[in-house]
């Protein structure tokens, strides 16, 4: 290929690429059997090195996340975060379909979840260590006297039922970034109050928070 023919095809591929919306969300990793909208469920999974064990959130709008884990009994080492036909996974990289298992699928009992009504100081384990953080009635996550300090927000109802979203920081800890994913409520999850499931690009934490009773 000559010079001119390279540069023209160079910027044929430009071209295309603008078209397509380069800047726009694209799926890293394909779903052989999406999950229902609209429903939260648990079932197998298969291809997903994460783990056999997965869970969906979705809203009605097609819109929601997964996570998959080795078992029922472990945290999450994957989330995929799903928009409609667009699909990502957290840590990303991997190659060849996942599917679900649609036979083994069960309900998941979720609870509704109320920004305003969290309002409180919470506890958590991370790396083995106890650390505490509160929620204010504005969903403002502000850090108490702990070690390692979180601080973000917790966002309004996105639709997708017993879920919020939260974004927040770590600092003072080996885990110390910046965290997004969502905060969930179900009967299974009980005596805590809420399960925090966050990835930070390139790694998932999965942890369960409980209210800590104040004077």
């Amino acid at each position: 290929m000559t010079s001119t023919n390279a540069w023209a095809a160079l910027l044929s591929a430009l071209m295309l690429a603008g078209c397509a919306g380069g800047d726009e969300p694209r799926s890293n990793v394909s779903l052989a059997t999406p999950p229902a909208a609209g429903a939260a469920t648990a079932f197998l999974v298969n291809g997903d090195p994460a783990g056999g064990f997965g869970e969906a959130f979705m809203g009605t709008g097609g819109q929601g996340f997964i996570l998959v884990a080795p078992s029922d009994a472990q945290p999450a080492q994957a989330l995929y975060r799903i928009n409609g036909g667009v699909v990502q996974r957290v840590p990303a990289g991997l190659s060849g379909a996942v599917a679900f298992d649609a036979d083994s699928k069960t309900t998941i009992p979720v609870v509704a979840l109320v920004r305003a009504q969290l309002a409180g100081k919470y506890s958590v384990v991370i790396d083995g260590a106890q650390n505490d953080f509160q929620i204010g009635a504005d969903g403002a996550i502000s850090a108490a006297d702990s070690a390692c300090k979180l601080a973000g927000t917790v966002a309004a109802d996105d639709g997708v039922a017993g879920t919020l979203p939260v974004s927040f920081t770590l600092a003072g800890c080996a885990k110390s970034g910046a965290y997004h994913g969502y905060l969930m409520s179900a009967a299974d999850y009980k005596p805590s109050t809420f399960r925090l499931v966050v990835e930070n690009g390139t790694s998932v934490l999965d942890v369960f928070a409980y209210k800590v009773a104040t004077p």
